[in-house]
């Protein structure tokens, strides 16, 4: 373990003992990144892994960086080997377990600057007090994947409202006026989806701060039976998280730039009414599908401040046709001769003049 950096395990709740018991005698001096991650392989599985033993790394990781443990008991009051809260980095996965909400784990982990913490059972025994939530604002990270009243309730702190980078699911959070106050001036709009984990990511970030805001959301699938493209698999989202962001006219007003997955670009534009100061559009393509594959009908959105379309592949090169890119383009927007269009990691295919009446074709660029 001595030349050891970096150590995962993903394995069966069964082998934790023997996981603990390999990890005992062996000093880790260097190891700054440690992941644990137990799961049950059968019904009669015990569901969680027992706590950290002392004995871990021989009671000695004085380098431990990131600490990410899901699958593990943690008990409350958190009960985490000492030599390992020098950590910056932590990450707490409780799962399904029931289990109350740690809200000692700043006053372990003191020198702490970001934290993730997943539950889908988490709970507050009593109301928290302000006073236990000062030290959180040392954070510059948290992600909170709780049930919505844990999160509300914690982000009615000002010291949690006060951190930069949040991360919310499934929350209100963002109908909260002090949770959304530290986004000043104009503001930086992305919207994403990412079918692995089902789930819609939408951030705002301040152009004048760079505090981010951002919640995630999970879709439902539907078959598109009487869409563009019947039996395609389509992706419907969660409203009532998304339009709790997306449908704030104050918000909307404040967007200068807006980047946004192809593929939900109808949820998007159906939930904001217009983006009256957006000048700068970005339509991400995830994969190499073709855009009428996932195109869905969809409101046109007003952009009267629109100067620059950019379509950018996510990934690898790809290759649109000109028939569809137009068809996107022309049901997206307003019609408009003063947009330029920008290419990032795109080729295009087929005749330029039916992109006329929605862009400029002579200004159109490409960026690699």
């Amino acid at each position: 373990m001595h030349r050891v950096a970096s150590l995962h395990f993903t394995l069966s709740v069964l082998s934790s003992a023997v996981v603990y018991d390999q990890l005992s005698t062996l000093p880790a001096p260097v190891l700054h990144t440690f992941g644990l991650q137990f799961f049950p392989t059968a019904v009669h599985d015990q569901l969680v892994a027992k706590p950290l033993p002392t004995s871990l790394f021989a009671s000695s990781c004085p380098s431990i960086s990131d600490l990410q443990l899901d699958g593990v008991e943690l008990q409350s009051p958190l009960d985490i080997p000492d030599f390992l809260t020098p950590a910056k980095s932590l990450t707490l996965d409780y799962g399904n377990e029931r289990t109350v909400f740690p809200m000692d784990v700043m006053e372990k982990f003191a020198g702490l600057r970001r934290l993730t913490i997943r539950g889908s059972n988490l709970f507050l025994p009593k109301e928290p007090t302000a006073r236990r939530f000062t030290a959180w604002s040392e954070l510059v990270f948290l992600e909170l994947q709780c049930p919505a009243y844990v999160c509300d309730v914690l982000l009615e702190s000002d010291a949690l409202q006060a951190i930069p980078y949040l991360v919310v699911s499934g929350s209100s959070a963002f109908r909260c006026p002090g949770f959304m106050s530290h986004l000043r001036g104009d503001l930086v709009l992305r919207c994403s989806s990412r079918r692995s984990s089902g789930e819609i990511t939408t951030t705002l970030r301040s152009a004048k701060t760079g505090h981010e805001r951002t919640l995630r959301t999970s879709f439902a699938h539907f078959a598109a039976a009487h869409g563009p493209t019947p039996g395609i698999v389509s992706y419907c989202p969660d409203y009532s998280g998304y339009n709790s962001v997306l449908g704030m006219i104050a918000v909307a007003n404040r967007v200068v730039s807006c980047e946004v997955s192809a593929d939900i670009w109808h949820v998007f534009s159906d939930a904001l009414m217009s983006l009256p100061r957006c000048s700068s559009l970005t339509f991400v393509l995830d994969d190499r599908r073709s855009l009428t594959r996932y195109m869905a009908p969809a409101p046109v959105l007003p952009c009267p401040a629109l100067e620059r379309v950019v379509l950018k592949a996510s990934c690898e090169r790809v290759t649109v046709r000109m028939p569809e890119l137009a068809r996107l383009l022309k049901s997206a927007l307003p019609p408009s001769e003063k947009r330029r269009l920008v290419l990032e990691n795109v080729d295009l295919e087929g005749d330029m003049k039916l992109l006329r009446g929605v862009v400029d074709i002579r200004s159109t660029s490409r960026q690699w």
